[in-house]
């Protein structure tokens, strides 16, 4: 559930948003200084506040509510400084005074529970549109080219024989020379070409597992490609850049002076080659 804190004591206390934004520093929460003082259940038990909180969002950056200690005291705002969402951990402190605002799905978290995207190429995208074109031709085709058999049958049918035309003709007739000039040109788009991409796309990523140019210079490990839906954009890349903080000790300070080490120095990792 998310809670508003208007009551703690003091200090501020820190809960930790990891689960949320992915940032590991503490975020520091605090309580309005007119309710500062309540940090006792008897204080709390006194207090008669009146709470206006906006209608559940999945903005987890901000909070416009307004908090009244008393019921005649004026409305003071309420940020997310007073806010402790749902999934987050509270540290520095061992327990908080506040109030439930949204509960269950009404949390910020669960206004944020989405659907993932679907992840796609740039050639599935292009596979995807070129198909479509072809079915709207194909329709096309096939409404001009059943038309003129429609009429072409109107006017001749009754002397082919061999097409063996009924004299009272159903309500689906019209419908049956447009289907098959449809069923005849299906092979416009053929029926492998996902399958054919799938196997260029397995290529596409042993090829990138193989790649002697993603590899450092230990040639002990290179790229890896756990995913074959992506691999012709993985393909495309030519450079892989990488930092590592490495710290040496050089000097330990016993007493006024340094004294340089006579460890070996290590050598650096290696962060690949582009």
């Amino acid at each position: 559930m998310d809670a508003t804190r208007p009551i703690w004591p003091r200090p501020p206390r820190r809960p930790q948003t990891t689960n949320l934004d992915g940032e590991t520093n503490l975020k520091a929460r605090t309580a309005l200084s007119q309710t500062q003082a309540a940090s006792t259940d008897a204080a709390i038990g006194r207090l008669a506040c009146i709470l206006e909180c906006p209608a559940p969002n999945e903005h987890i950056h901000s909070f416009d509510a307004r908090l009244a200690p008393t019921a005649d005291a004026a409305l003071l705002p309420l940020t997310t400084t007073q806010l402790l969402l749902q999934a987050t951990h509270l540290r520095c402190t061992a327990w908080v005074y506040g109030v439930a605002v949204y509960t269950g799905n009404q949390t910020k978290l669960g206004c944020n529970k989405k659907k993932p995207a679907t992840k796609g190429t740039q050639t599935d995208a292009f596979i995807n549109r070129v198909s479509v074109g072809i079915f709207a031709f194909q329709l096309v085709l096939a409404a001009a080219l059943g038309a003129a058999g429609n009429v072409w049958q109107a006017a001749n049918g009754g002397g082919a024989w061999f097409l063996a035309t009924s004299a009272t003709p159903s309500w689906y007739t019209p419908l049956i020379i447009p289907a098959r000039f449809l069923l005849l040109n299906s092979t416009m788009i053929p029926i492998s070409l996902k399958l054919t991409m799938d196997l260029c796309k397995l290529a596409y990523a042993r090829y990138i597992d193989r790649d002697s140019a993603m590899m450092g210079a230990s040639r002990e490990a290179g790229a890896v490609c756990n995913s074959t839906s992506l691999s012709e954009d993985l393909g495309q890349v030519q450079c892989v850049v990488s930092r590592a903080n490495l710290c040496e000790w050089l000097a330990p300070v016993v007493r006024p002076g340094a004294h340089r080490s006579t460890l070996p120095r290590s050598p650096p990792l290696d962060a690949g080659a582009c």
